[in-house]
């Protein structure tokens, strides 16, 4: 492998570009009936158009005012509601219903309205109007109820048609998120369709109207029949609270009970006995103290409030003095000294007694003290039992007063409502209003001839596109050279255009009894000769080099040129082929054995009487006596000069006569093209196998399905397998590149024109100039020639 060299793995993936391409390329070739599609689509469209009535739509807008949702709350807590998505759109809904529709037919009499009722139709309405009443008279005869006429239905039923009339050309939107909604009717009369809309929108603001005050009527009656229940609750309540105050003698003063006022009054005098007891108590230990320690000169007597014992104590202090003085100045012995001694001996006896007095008098008090007491945490003791017993059932009588307090509130709040329901009542307020009066329209809304031309436009592509897809997947022949090599696994040679009918036409033959030479009846035959320089010749060339790339120098060679089916191209190309080899110096020979249809022997020989048949069935005749010559040339021609209908042509080809017959002309000829019948009507191929050494595919482009291709390969292995080249015959160049458009056949059809001179080749076989450069190249240089 020379450098730069790779194989086909390693060939780059096709890329994203490729693939549009390949789009496109699909779209092109089947341009033409996605333009059908669209036509037709179109075209529909504009009939539809034509026969369509015009029709026109009205509108009116409703504003849903959310701030009067509150008055019509029954709870100060709805007051500061407003609607939401779902209250707006059971409004659309309500302006939909049978309700309002019938209030509409009400309002405009609409069940006696022609205008209403017998709208005009289109083409197309009346033919399907007629084609229903035809299958209702056909149901009828089979024995259906028949249908009836709408002035002989019953005004109940002729309400509900009516209804579904009018209910199908009404639309209701909310506009987007806000609380309006547009009403809009559609009808064949301008007026008419303003009227109704309009109607709607007054129907609308009736209703609310009607629907607040019959809520509110509702409201009161239920609060009428509320306020007596609760009344009698109340009531009831009350006086089961008296009785039970009554019964358990509960009863208050200052807003409580006696016997918890009673039990307060106890502890407050208990507190001033327990603390009389304790100062009464705290003096009893202080006499006992003295009394018991005979202190009668300390301080501790000062603190008795008794008026004798301090006058005793004064004088007892008076005599100690004296004592003091007189026995400091003339000693204790004097009788002054000794009367004060005894002065306060008596005195001090005195103070004694006294005190022993007031320890008994202050022991009595503490009894008093102690006895008052016990009396009073006695008292208490007993009103504290009573107050429980009491606190019991004055529990019980508190949740009987807030029963009835409760029963009184809700009474009160009732009547409240009440009240501001009645002014509802009487002053009835909407919570909607009209923001836009239905006006007369002035263009109509269908049909929308800019929109439905667009579909149909659109419709038609579509159509169009999935026609074109289902012919693409339905396509059964081989287009392009990748599906040779991918789902045959040969190699393939090269694309044949297809030719033009010019290139048919009969011309005069040659007598070959007497020349020994011939001439081809058809130019197709002589294009190598007559258009060396075509495209088709060239092609041609392809095929004799990938037949030396197989063999090499080998000669003799021998060629048999095979189709699967009659009609694709193998005879003309095995006639040109042959010429064009035989031009290039080698000696050549061409063999006629297509025995059961001579294609070559009746366009080069049409006068020859001996060829192969006859030197096959053992006559005395040679292979020389049979060849004829084309002098232009030099190839040598052995026709098969059969008349009529030939049997068993296979055991013909596979005699030991026809292996002499080929052993004998190889030695003559390098070359010998044999023409064989094609592989799917008989099997000569085949029998011809055992002395060929290649076969020579053609196959017509787009036409031969690529399943019979296969399978009669798969059904001829002999055949299969000396297959060296395949050529696909009759190819419309200008559309080639629609199917291999990033190929080398795809690149170069856009230029081939310049290489090749074909006035033989078809119009198809020149491609389209695809560049505008190249197009201004072509007129400038024709306007150059004309001015010279």
């Amino acid at each position: 492998m020379f450098d730069g060299e790779r194989s086909v793995s390693q060939l780059p993936a096709t890329s994203p570009s490729e693939e549009a391409a390949k789009v496109f390329g699909i779209l092109k070739r089947q341009k033409r009936r996605i333009v059908y599609a669209v036509l037709i689509s179109t075209g529909l469209a504009v009939v539809y158009l034509a026969q369509a009535v015009t029709r026109y739509t009205s509108t009116a807008a409703v504003l849903i005012d959310s701030k009067l949702a509150g008055l019509s709350a029954t709870t100060p807590m709805e007051e500061t509601l407003i609607f939401e998505t779902g209250a707006v759109d059971s409004q659309v809904l309500l302006l939909q219903s049978d309700r309002m529709a019938e209030r509409v037919i009400q309002h405009l009499d609409l069940t006696h309205n022609q205008s209403f009722l017998q709208p005009p139709t289109s083409v197309i309405g009346a033919i399907f109007g007629g084609v229903r009443r035809g299958v209702g008279k056909f149901a009828t005869l089979l024995g259906a109820n028949p249908a009836l006429e709408y002035d002989a239905m019953p005004p109940d039923l002729q309400r509900n048609v009516v209804v579904e009339q009018l209910q199908d050309d009404l639309k209701v939107t909310r506009n987007a998120r806000t609380y309006v909604l547009t009403i809009a009717y559609t009808s064949y009369d301008p007026g008419l369709a303003r009227t109704i809309a309009a109607a709607y929108a007054a129907a609308y603001l009736e209703d609310q109207l009607e629907s607040r005050f019959e809520t509110s009527r509702r409201a009161s009656a239920w609060l009428e029949d509320r306020i007596q229940e609760v009344k009698r609750k109340a009531d009831a309540a009350e006086r089961i609270a008296q009785d039970f105050r009554v019964r358990n003698r509960l009863t208050e003063a200052s807003g409580r009970l006696i016997n918890e006022q009673a039990l307060t009054d106890i502890n407050a005098q208990l507190s001033q006995a327990r603390n009389d007891l304790n100062v009464v108590k705290s003096k009893y230990d202080r006499l006992k103290q003295i009394v018991e320690s005979q202190a009668y000169d300390g301080s501790s007597l000062d603190a008795l409030s008794s008026p004798i014992i301090s006058s005793l104590r004064a004088k007892y202090l008076d005599a100690f003095k004296m004592n003091s003085d007189i026995s400091a100045r003339l000693g204790p012995q004097h009788e002054s000294a000794v009367r004060a001694r005894k002065e306060m001996n008596e005195y001090a006896k005195v103070m004694f007694q006294e005190v022993s007095r007031l320890l008994e008098s202050y022991q009595s008090e503490v009894q008093i003290a102690s006895g008052r007491v016990a009396s009073l945490e006695q008292a208490i003791e007993q009103t504290r039992t009573a107050s429980d017993v009491d606190s019991v059932a004055m529990g019980k009588l508190k949740t009987l007063e807030n029963e009835t307090l409760t029963y009184k509130n809700i009474y009160t709040i009732y009547l409240q409502k009440a009240q501001d329901l009645i002014q509802q009542q009487s002053i009835p307020i909407s919570n909607a209003r009209v923001i836009a009066d239905a006006e007369l329209p002035t263009r109509s809304s269908s049909p929308k001839t800019l929109l439905i031309l667009l579909v149909s436009v659109f419709l038609g592509g579509i159509g169009g596109g999935c026609w074109a897809m289902v012919r693409e997947f339905r396509e059964r022949g081989f287009r392009v050279s990748s599906q040779i090599r991918d789902e045959l696994g040969l190699d393939f040679t090269c694309y044949l255009p297809r030719l033009t009918e010019d290139a048919f036409l009969q011309r005069a033959a040659l007598d070959t009894e007497r020349t020994g030479t011939f001439k081809s009846t058809l130019k197709a035959l002589d294009i190598t000769i007559e258009d060396a320089t075509s495209q088709f010749s060239e092609s041609l060339r392809s095929i004799r080099l990938a037949v030396d790339y197989h063999f090499g120098m080998k000669r003799p060679l021998k060629l048999g040129v095979i189709s699967v089916f009659p009609n694709e191209g193998k005879s003309t190309i095995a006639k040109n082929l042959a010429s064009l080899i035989a031009r290039q110096g080698e000696s050549v020979l061409l063999m006629d054995c297509d025995l059961r249809n001579p294609q070559l022997t009746r366009s080069l020989t049409p006068t020859a009487r001996i060829g192969l048949l006859e030197t096959l069935n053992g006559s005395d005749y040679a292979a020389e006596d049979a060849i004829v010559h084309e002098e232009s040339s030099g190839l040598a021609f052995f026709p098969a000069c059969a008349r009529g209908r030939v049997p068993a042509t296979g055991d013909l080809l596979s005699s030991p006569a026809m292996a002499r017959l080929v052993q004998e002309l190889q030695q003559k000829y390098s070359y010998i093209i044999f023409d064989l019948a094609p592989l799917g009507p008989v099997k000569d191929a085949s029998a011809a196998a055992t002395f060929l050494d290649a076969f020579h595919l053609v196959i017509e482009w787009g036409a031969t399905p690529r399943g019979a291709v296969a399978d009669a390969l798969a059904t001829d292995p002999a055949v299969a397998a000396r297959v060296v080249g395949v050529t696909l015959s009759k190819v419309e160049l200008d559309k080639l590149e629609l199917f291999e458009a990033h190929s080398m056949y795809g690149y170069a059809s856009s230029y081939n024109y310049r290489y090749y001179h074909t006035p033989l080749a078809a119009a198809s076989e020149t491609p389209r100039i695809r560049s505008w450069r190249d197009r201004m190249r072509e007129i400038l240089q024709w306007r150059g020639k004309a001015a010279n």
